[in-house]
């Protein structure tokens, strides 16, 4: 077995703990803060849509930092400091790296590339569309989760099983969500990544719509899982194009980077959805990020070159 695939299993259990130790908070930030005592509609739109999102803020300024570091130090490393108390322990004990710094200057010091934000972007420009890509994606996901609670009770969900069924449409949208990233992996091969980003941005942004028009719990369920089925393939997709383009002494500034535009979007959705809902509706922030998905498609189409990624960054 290759060190790969050794580091595989360790890597997946720990993202998945961290995974469900970020998302069970959102789908119940909205009936929380109504029993903290916020009453008045709009106010509890615009709350749940900061505080879910506020924490997203601040990992997104340090995210090039960390990644930066990553390139000096290991990957590894990163990885413990990032899980700490939740998964250090598995991340110590079976996850193997052999990180190689950069090599030695002349002078014998060893030294690694260092860049600004806006010098990456005007190196590799391919960088800078992936940075809007990513934003684009995370800011249309999350702009509805923190006010997904209020819009099944809306669409007349009982009380009594209130928050029983907002868990079913975030589970069922996780569930179709992993049996997507399942088969794009294996379509990606053949497909290539390009591609799959593209039919994965436009599936999503073309089920996103509809769900602005649902009259009862079964038809948002039904849709979300349909659209679960294509958002799971949009970060992999993303995410392996940077991966293949990114040289490897600067890989981890790179990551640190597009690492950014995944936390500004998780920042910048819930917050503007929040305010968007409050004055305009809850459909018209699905509305609204059923567009920005289809532009995120034909910016992946325009801007992403056809040939393989790999041959972007030099």
């Amino acid at each position: 077995m290759e060190a790969w695939q050794k580091n595989l299993f360790p890597i997946v259990v720990v993202q998945a703990i961290m995974m469900v130790a970020f998302s069970s908070m959102s789908p119940f930030m909205a009936p929380f803060i109504t029993e903290l005592g916020i009453v008045d509609p709009q106010a509890v739109k615009i709350w749940a849509g900061f505080l879910t999102s506020i924490n997203a803020l601040f990992a997104a300024i340090l995210s090039p930092y960390w990644g930066s570091l990553s390139d000096r130090y290991g990957r590894k490393i990163m990885v413990v400091r990032s899980t700490m108390s939740i998964g250090v322990l598995l991340t110590l004990l079976t996850v193997h790296e052999d990180f190689q710094p950069a090599a030695a200057a002349p002078d014998g010091n060893k030294k690694v590339r260092s860049r600004s934000p806006l010098a990456t972007f005007r190196l590799f420009p391919v960088v800078a569309a992936m940075f809007v890509v990513l934003f684009l994606t995370q800011f249309s996901v999350r702009s509805v989760e923190p006010i997904m609670a209020l819009y099944v009770e809306e669409i007349g969900a009982a009380t009594t099983s209130l928050n029983t069924l907002i868990g079913a449409v975030f589970a069922v949208t996780g569930l179709t969500q992993t049996a997507g990233l399942l088969v794009v992996g294996h379509l990606s091969n053949a497909l290539g990544y390009r591609k799959l980003l593209l039919i994965t941005l436009l599936g999503s942004g073309l089920l996103y719509l509809p769900q602005a028009l649902v009259t009862n719990v079964g038809q948002l369920m039904l849709l979300r899982a349909l659209f679960g089925f294509f958002l799971g393939g949009i970060l992999p997709m993303a995410n392996a194009i940077i991966g293949a383009m990114a040289p490897q002494d600067i890989k981890g500034q790179i990551f640190g980077l597009t690492s950014s535009a995944t936390f500004l979007g998780n920042f910048a959705g819930p917050t503007l959805g929040g305010i968007v809902s409050a004055y305009f509706g809850i459909p018209a922030v699905f509305i609204l990020t059923a567009c920005l998905l289809l532009v995120n498609a034909w910016l992946v189409w325009r801007r992403i070159p056809r040939e393989g990624p790999s041959q972007v960054v030099s």
